[in-house]
């Protein structure tokens, strides 16, 4: 299941955010990551397993990989 959203910070910063739920990303973090980047007003999509399990969470940004992403992070991206 994909559902496509995209994350943006101001109309003129437009970039694709998509965080991993598959099985070992959302037990490692990747769901409470996508709750605290909803909960910031950032929208994404929701990955498949993007098989990159011993980094998990993984972020997607712009299809750049973020392993081991934590909010910060993620949020320092986007800017």
């Amino acid at each position: 299941m994909v559902l496509t959203m995209r994350a943006t910070m101001d109309a003129s910063k437009f970039k694709q955010v998509g965080v991993c739920h598959g099985p070992r990303c959302a037990d490692y973090g990747g769901r409470a990551l996508a709750d605290e980047l909803m909960a910031s007003g950032i929208s994404y999509e929701i990955l498949e397993c993007q098989s990159l399990c011993p980094h998990s969470p993984v972020v997607r940004i712009d299809g750049i990989v973020k392993l081991k992403a934590k909010l910060d992070k993620v949020l320092e991206s986007l800017i």
